[in-house]
């Protein structure tokens, strides 16, 4: 991959298209400060892929476009865009295709308005990918194959952070650390959303246990609701039935009122065409006198209009007679005043041409003195240079001498300082020895300290999962009672709901026959004193056995109870009119029955379980009546039992089962209740049980909620518990995390200290040696200094000469000058004068000219103005003409407005005739209308009411009863009330269920599907995780071989390549924590030939630009970077170490491109390409170029400037 061109449009100083193009070698941008040659690296940055404005030297990303200059507008838009040769296939970049001649271009563009663009091969892409196609390569720009000015020392004093980036980069496993930290973000989603799924799930599962309650009570709603529908639909259809039955007899009456109120209407109609006939008449006449009158009113206005139009022509005849006479005699004096102009313009001609010879023979003095003076000057330049070249001579050997004198300094100070570096060494190996002893016992101490740990933390741990196992138990526990309490309500809810019902039926006397209902009605009111109840009020039996008490009592439990027969006599009509024809009454005269004794034993027969009278309670008044009705009732397991039992009997007994089947006296068997009702004292009998369940229910429901309380503040003991034993787990893990920490940083120590070991060793060694070359160095420079202090006195010599040479030539350019200045000065004088003259004469022409133009205008006004008063005389003549014709038009005019007008008072009189005999009709045709209106509001009370039963069926039921009627058969016998209270007792039983969650049926079925499917997501989502894991495995052990790999590749080089710069010394990279290489920090040890400095910060900038290129190219040595942008990094460095840079340099043009800002001439003579970078235009960069080829022993310049 190698970097073709840089194109930039509109960015920063850069405000055409400049482009610039970079062969394989080295390319070098150079021009004077402040030109814009930092915004080339500048661009490179920014195209790829740079978001800080700060790190492209502006406030905001907006400072990147051409602002403008002052005179130039701002751009609208910065481009840049560069073009790689991508012939090894390095970069991948993500193309519907390849480009088939294997370029590829970047661009990035920046719009005022904000937007921004990235494109490659002008396909829009987005910066990751940019970004993902450079990693790895050693490009980018944070890479190290980009350094910034300024930034070389940074480069070397980065933070680890940014160190380590570089490293990484340079390993080749970036890509690798951004797909380990994608999936590590994607773990931590997989952990979150394996964490939310669980807390889904557990809120599901409970969820469902509590919609499982709801959907049986919804079911129970679903089928009372479904049969209130159908009586409600059918009661709708009725209502509708009888509703449209009604409507038809009001339409009847409807039509009969229409059809009087269109007779009526025929009439009115008749009338009122006489009348509109009339109306029409008069209006026309009206109109037609209008029309008259409004002629004779226009005729009166034009006569008035002639007379004040003769005055105003005539008026108009005498103004234009003066105005004559006035333009006349201007015209005449604007004549005069032109022959006096054409005097004075002769004779500032005359003048002109006097002025134009003196000019002439000013210039030619001008021409003559200015060449002596550039001549002058050429001779000043050509001395001018001479002399500096002698002074550069003179100084450059002054700073060499004073060089060899520092050097001289240098080598004696360096060797004082070697042998102090020593007695350092050997007293840092004696603290080494000791700073060992120290950390090998704070190791122990630690190792120890994490054992304790350890131990408090797994404690802890199987306490929280004893806890936890505790707390699932009570919560399973928990749900358990509330699911008994649920049950427990719901049922005591069955419970009420059915006592409620039964009460209702009790309270409605159902079951019992019309007679006695009205009966017992009516003594409710107070109105039958004497008359009891019935008999079944006062039994009472258990549930088991109040099917065969009533089956004993063959519908005598209706009787109605009398205390005396004289009372019922006594009420005997209230009772028959009461009851009707069709009704029916038994009544039981208390005082008629003795109490009946019998002596009898029960038949010793087997089977016989007793008497019923043993099976029912009474009150004591109603013995007499219970002893004649079941004393000879006897009770039998079964039918077969009963019949042995009757043979034994006595005749008259009967015997009835526990089932309700009855064997009388006379050998009849029943099977069933006697009566057809539906069992009052069952119903009694089951009230009372019902009643007794609820009391056991509401005991049993107030102990269950005494255990969920009891059981929830157990389990909220243990969640506290718990999360006391978490935050011990916590502390100890803290405690654990630091100990290991602190376990490490020991371990690390330890090994540095053990490394540094055999280094100090080796510095010894090193430093005998410098200090003997030191001794040499010292030698060599003192002779050196000798020889240069000679050759600078002769230099000096030469540069006085020159210097007198050029003093004497500008004191006659200075005599020059001031001859130039009088010429410019007479020559100026003379011109102005000529401009003076040249302006009399314009001036001159201009005033004749329009004199000659305010003449031929007077002439053509005063024409104008004689044909205007001809044509006015012409129309005061014309206007006399009509003023008489009108007068006579307007008198027959006039007669005719008033024979119009006697007309239209005859048709006004028919029409009052008319009007009279339409008051008459209306009278009649409102009483039509209100008989009409009547009947259509009787008729639209019916439609409002069809109407709206219409939409309560389909807003309570979504029925059409339009539909529906169509196959309705309305049944004129069935009891439509007792549909009505079937209708209120279905409302009754869904009112008492309470809120009904009819959705719960579906969300049941919903929850368990949800269930199931977050079962699956879990197990998928747990599978993810564990893909996760093995992924980051996988990448770390790849990570870590490329890293070792390259980092020893590099720290090999970096030991080499230093050495070779200082030309010894010694220099390494030191992992600070070799047990986890992906994540340890690197330390970078410099120490110059001769120095012992324990900090970077302690270099001097020339020291620290070398090291940082050693540490550069010992990179590119190990991973060469395609190309790599070098801004001004020499700038710190002196001549001998910018030689020893660029030699550097040529070694590795080879492997990689160099574009190199620099101020240096010895960087500049190692360029291939060399590019000017200059602002020929305030505040506009220019590119130029120089490219240096080999042709023989020549050097070919070819200039070319855009």
């Amino acid at each position: 991959m190698k970097l073709r061109k840089l194109i930039l449009s509109g960015f920063k100083s850069f405000a055409d298209r400049t482009e610039f193009e970079f062969d394989d070698g080295v390319s070098c941008v150079v021009g004077p400060n402040g030109c814009g040659k930092s915004n080339v690296v500048d661009a490179v940055k920014w195209v790829l892929g740079e978001q800080s404005a700060k790190s492209l030297r502006g406030g905001e990303m907006m400072d990147v476009v051409f602002n403008g200059s002052s005179a130039r507008k701002a751009s609208g838009m910065a481009e840049v865009t560069l073009v790689f040769d991508n012939s090894s296939q390095i970069l991948q970049p993500n193309l519907p295709e390849p480009p088939s001649d294997n370029m590829i271009s970047i661009t990035r563009r920046l719009y005022r308005s904000g937007q921004s663009e990235y494109l490659i091969n002008k396909l829009q892409v987005r910066l990751r990918d940019i970004r993902e196609m450079f990693l790895d390569t050693g490009a980018g720009t944070d890479a190290y194959s980009l350094i910034e000015q300024g930034r070389v020392e940074g480069f070397l004093q980065a933070s680890q952070d940014d160190r380590r980036a570089i490293f990484d980069e340079a390993a080749g496993i970036s890509k690798y650390k951004a797909r380990k930290k994608e999936a590590l973000r994607k773990l931590d989603r997989v952990e979150q959303n394996l964490l939310r799924l669980n807390d889904i799930l557990a809120e599901v599962e409970k969820r469902l246990r509590s919609i499982k309650v709801q959907a049986g009570k919804a079911r129970n709603y679903q089928t009372y609701a479904e049969r209130l529908k159908d009586l409600k639909a059918l009661h709708y259809l009725a209502q509708y039935h009888m509703f449209t039955r009604s409507r038809g007899e009001l339409q009847v009456r409807l039509n009969a009122s229409s059809d009087a109120a269109a007779r009526v209407q025929d009439r009115l109609v008749h009338l009122e065409e006489a009348r509109s006939a009339c109306e029409a008449e008069a209006d026309d006449l009206q109109r037609a006198g209008r029309e008259l009158q409004q002629q004779v009113s226009a005729i009166s206005a034009q006569i008035t209009t002639n007379h004040e139009r003769i005055e105003m022509l005539t008026g108009k005849v005498r103004e234009l007679g003066e105005t004559i006479v006035t333009t006349s005699a201007r015209c005449e004096e604007l004549e005069a005043k032109m022959v006096s102009l054409d005097d004075e313009v002769e004779a500032r001609q005359g003048e002109m041409q006097d002025l134009t010879c003196r000019s002439a023979e000013l210039s030619e003095q001008y021409e003559s003195v200015r060449l002596d003076y550039e001549a002058t000057d050429l001779e000043i330049g050509e001395l001018r240079d001479r002399l500096e070249d002698e002074k550069n001579g003179t100084i450059d050997l002054l700073r060499r001498t004073a060089q060899l004198h520092s050097d001289v300094k240098s080598f004696s100070i360096r060797q004082e300082n070697l042998h102090s570096q020593r007695d350092r060494l050997n007293g840092r190996a004696e603290q080494i020895d000791q700073a060992l002893a120290a950390l090998l016992t704070e190791r122990a101490v630690v190792e120890q300290r994490l054992g304790e740990t350890r131990e408090v933390l797994a404690d802890a741990e199987n306490r929280l999962h004893e806890t936890r196992q505790s707390s699932k138990s009570l919560h399973e526990n928990e749900q358990q009672l509330r699911s008994q309490l649920s049950a427990s309500r719901e049922k005591r809810s069955g419970v009420l709901s059915r006592i409620h019902a039964i009460q209702e039926m009790q309270d409605r006397l159902e079951g019992v026959t019309a007679g006695v209902r009205k009966v017992l009605e009516e003594r409710q009111k107070g109105n039958l004193a004497g008359i009891g109840g019935m008999l079944c009020d006062y039994i009472r039996t258990d549930v088991r056995h109040a099917k065969m008490v009533e089956a004993a009592l063959s519908g005598a439990d209706q009787q109605v109870l009398v205390e005396r027969l004289e009372e019922l006599l006594a009420r005997g009509e209230d009772l028959r009119g009461l009851l009707g024809e069709g009704g029916a009454l038994e009544a039981l005269c208390l005082d008629r029955l003795d109490l009946l004794h019998l002596d009898l034993d029960l038949p010793s027969c087997e089977g016989i379980l007793g008497r019923v009278v043993d099976f029912v309670e009474y009150e004591p008044a109603v013995a007499p009546a219970i002893w004649r009705l079941l004393g000879t009732t006897l009770v039998a397991e079964g039918l077969a039992e009963a019949a042995r039992a009757a043979e034994l009997a006595p005749p008259g007994y009967r015997f009835v089962t526990l089932k309700g089947e009855v064997l009388e006296s006379d050998g009849r068997v029943r099977f069933g209740a006697a009566n057809r009702g539906a069992g009052v004292i069952a119903r009694r009998s089951e009230l009372a049980d019902l009643e007794s369940q609820r009391t056991a229910l509401d005991e049993r429901i107030e102990e269950l909620t005494r255990q969920c309380g009891t059981t929830r503040g157990e389990l909220d003991h243990l969640a506290h518990t718990e999360q006391k034993l978490r935050t011990a787990i916590y502390e100890a893990n803290t405690e654990r995390v630091e100990a290991e920490g602190r376990l490490e940083r020991t371990e690390a120590e330890i090994a540095k200290l053990q490394r540094e070991q055999p280094v100090v060793s080796s510095d010894l060694a090193a430093l005998a040696e410098e200090i003997e070359q030191a001794v040499r160095g010292e030698l060599e420079a003192r002779e050196k200094a000798a020889e240069l202090e000679q050759r600078s006195a002769q230099r000096q010599e030469e540069t006085t000469r020159l210097t007198e040479m050029v003093a004497a030539a500008r004191q006659r350019q200075g005599e020059l000058t001031a001859r130039l200045t009088e010429l410019k000065v007479a020559m100026a004088s003379a011109e102005e004068r000529k401009s003076a003259a040249r302006s009399a004469l314009d001036s001159l022409a201009r005033q004749k000219e329009q004199m000659a133009q305010d003449v031929r205008r007077g002439r053509e006004e005063v024409e104008s103005m004689r044909q205007r008063r001809t044509e006015a005389e012409e129309g005061v003549r014309k206007a006399q003409v009509d003023l008489s014709d009108l007068t006579a038009r307007h008198e027959t005019l006039s007669q005719e407005a008033a024979e119009v007008e006697e007309s239209r008072r005859s048709v006004h009189d028919r029409t009052d005739e008319i009007r009279r005999q339409l008051v008459q009709e209306r009278k009649a045709q409102e009483e039509a209308t209100e008989q009409l209106n009547r009947c259509r509001l009787e008729l639209g009370e019916l439609e409002v009411r069809i109407e709206a039963l219409i939409s309560r069926a389909n807003d309570e039921m979504t029925m059409n009863l339009l539909e529906r009627i169509e196959n309705y058969q309305h049944d004129e016998q069935r009891d439509w009330e007792a549909v009505e209270a079937e209708i209120g007792d279905l409302r009754g039983k869904i009112e008492r269920l309470g809120n009904v969650n009819l959705d719960a049926i579906v969300e049941q079925e919903e929850l368990e599907k949800r269930y199931d499917m977050y079962a699956g997501q879990i197990a998928d989502v747990t599978d993810s995780r564990d893909q996760l894991n093995e992924l980051i495995r996988r990448i770390n052990k790849e990570s870590r071989d490329l890293f070792v790999q390259t980092f020893e590749s590099v720290r090999a080089n970096f030991q080499e390549l230093f050495r070779k710069l200082f030309g010894g010394g010694r220099a390494d990279l030191i992992l600070l924590n070799p047990d986890d290489v992906l994540e340890s920090e690197i330390e970078i040890v410099a120490r110059p030939p001769g120095k012992e400095t324990k900090s970077l910060t302690l270099l001097s900038g020339g020291e620290k630009t070398m090291t940082a290129l050693a540490l550069l190219f010992s990179i590119f040595k190990s991973r060469p970077s395609p190309f790599c942008i070098l801004d001004e990094v020499d700038a710190a460095l002196d001549e001998a170490n910018t030689q020893r840079f660029c030699r550097l340099v040529e070694e590795f043009v080879d492997t990689s491109q160099f574009i190199i800002i620099s101020h240096a001439k010895r960087t500049m003579s190692m360029a291939n390409v060399l590019y000017g970078v200059t602002m020929q235009e305030p505040g506009v960069s220019k590119r130029i170029s120089v490219r240096f080829e080999d042709v023989g022993n020549t050097l070919e310049l070819e200039e070319a400037t855009r």
